[in-house]
């Protein structure tokens, strides 16, 4: 008789072509997560106003600060994040280092850290060709604010100054899910998508036919796309409710 240990069967998503039960995380995540919601709109409607608000949700040239009397807070959150930033992951100097691991032995430690250092000054160099100051210290922004903050790390097109490319995702796009021993278990992030974009990101998705149909006959059209990424789980892409939208 073949057995699961308890952590086995929480992490073990049952192969369903139609996701449902990781929707039904989604949902259970969601809801249990919208308890906050309330709260961190009024953070970010007072501390990050140029934002659009926290879900995004303010039209564009709306009045943001007509409800603001005093900039303290937005000072303050400024001033952290840009301290955050210059403390962590200060721009154009090496934060970071590469060294042989204590299981090398000494002789094989020493031919090995002169690769090591250059490949770190070489990682360094495209953190400094790409935009990941810019899309860090939003970053910082969220985790001054929101308690916490969500970085994109992606792999740029052939081509570009830098082979990394990198987006501060937004916290209303994003849902967090904890397992019973309080760690991150459960990851879903909601994009909105031309089909261009879609076949450019998931180049060998099989698409459905109204989605093709939908996204040639309006080339701005949008779909709803959410990822979700569990621990000792492959990365799974739901597709089972395109929502269109318009820009």
């Amino acid at each position: 008789m073949k057995t699961q240990t308890k952590e086995q069967a929480q992490d073990a998503v049952p192969e369903r072509k139609d996701y449902t039960y990781i929707l039904r995380r989604y949902e259970a995540a969601k809801a249990k997560r919208s308890n906050w919601e309330s709260h961190w709109r009024d953070a970010y409607n007072y501390t990050l106003p140029q934002r659009n608000g926290f879900d995004g949700s303010s039209m564009a040239g709306q009045p943001k600060h007509d409800q603001l009397y005093d900039a303290t807070a937005m000072d303050a959150a400024e001033q952290l994040a840009s301290s955050l930033l210059g403390n962590i992951t200060p721009p154009w100097s090496q934060w970071f280092g590469l060294k042989p691991g204590p299981d090398m032995g000494r002789r094989e430690a020493q031919l090995l850290a002169p690769a090591l250092e250059q490949a770190g000054r070489t990682i360094q160099n495209h953190f400094d060709r790409s935009n990941f100051i810019v899309e860090m210290h939003q970053c910082y922004l969220d985790l001054v604010v929101g308690g916490t903050a969500v970085l994109a790390f992606e792999e740029a097109a052939p081509g570009q100054l830098s082979a990394f490319r990198f987006t501060a995702v937004p916290l209303s796009r994003v849902i967090l899910e904890e397992g019973e021993d309080g760690i991150l278990n459960g990851f879903y992030r909601t994009l909105s998508l031309t089909l261009e974009q879609l076949r450019d990101r998931y180049p060998l998705a099989e698409l459905p036919n109204a989605v093709l149909m939908a996204g040639e006959k309006d080339t701005q059209r949008k779909f709803v796309i959410r990822n979700s990424k569990f621990s000792k789980v492959s990365f799974r892409t739901h597709w089972g409710h395109l929502t269109p939208q318009h820009c």
